[in-house]
């Protein structure tokens, strides 16, 4: 497996992957991107922040592009298909790594679509990351949900200034109300209908399983940022969501 990217996520996977004697191979900043000059076939991790996918994707060869995984947070449907790239590999990771040294918190199965799917998620459930490879359609109701976890439990983080867990404990209310704005722009935009009582179910249970990580409003253009500007195109409401970024400093008061 390659991997571009040596941030939190990046870093964790090598340490996994050396625990297990898998093939891992990392190309950081400056160094490792020879290795793209390989020739095709071989699946490629991208573990870059969002922002930087633009960046990373121009110093990909034309033959590797279609061997790319992504499995960034957030809405990625548009930057995909602008970059000629609608069917990539995608995968959403649901563990979290707290820092660059930190072991990684499992906190449910990770899914994957696309055609390198069997190998990658047969890849992260022998690092111990439990992942399944599934088709579009089903994978799309998990991508919306970590969309919408990320960024219910980022601008609740920043408001309250508490982790994951206190805030699925404490604030069970919100939650559900969020996601039921979050949702809603989800099944107009992208044509994914997911059950309310479902949903806060499963954010609320994964919460529970990394309970000290501290979600923020981060990438904001790409998570919280997507849903208002799509849910103004729409006429949506998101009374709750306005509210809690203006409390956390995230949109004009």
């Amino acid at each position: 497996m390659l991997a571009i990217g040596s941030g939190r996520i990046g870093l964790a996977l090598q340490r996994s992957a050396a625990e297990k004697g898998l093939p891992y191979r990392l190309i950081e900043r400056t160094t490792g991107w020879d290795l793209l000059e390989e020739p095709a076939g071989e699946p490629i991790l991208v573990l870059t922040r969002n922002d930087d996918l633009a960046a990373v994707l121009d110093r990909v060869p034309t033959e590797r592009l279609s061997d790319l995984v992504f499995v960034q947070n957030g809405a990625m449907r548009e930057f995909l298909a602008s970059r000629y790239l609608p069917h990539a590999t995608r995968g959403v990771l649901f563990f979290a790594v707290a820092d660059r040294t930190s072991a990684i918190q499992v906190g449910a199965n990770s899914p994957v679509c696309g055609h390198h799917a069997g190998y990658v998620s047969q890849w992260f459930t022998e690092a111990g990351l439990p992942s399944k490879g599934m088709d579009w359609a089903r994978f799309s109701l998990y991508e919306l949900e970590k969309m919408i976890w990320i960024s219910t439990f980022g601008v609740l983080g920043d408001a309250y200034d508490k982790d994951v867990g206190t805030l699925a404990e404490h604030h069970p209310g919100e939650i559900a109300v969020l996601a039921d704005e979050l949702r809603t722009v989800g099944r107009a935009v992208m044509g994914v209908d997911v059950e309310l009582d479902w949903l806060v179910n499963r954010m609320c249970t994964y919460s529970s399983k990394i309970p000290r990580f501290r979600a923020g409003v981060r990438e904001f253009a790409w998570r919280n940022g997507w849903f208002v500007k799509k849910a103004t195109e729409w006429g949506l409401p998101q009374a709750l969501h306005l509210e809690l970024l203006k409390k956390g400093g995230h949109w004009p008061s």
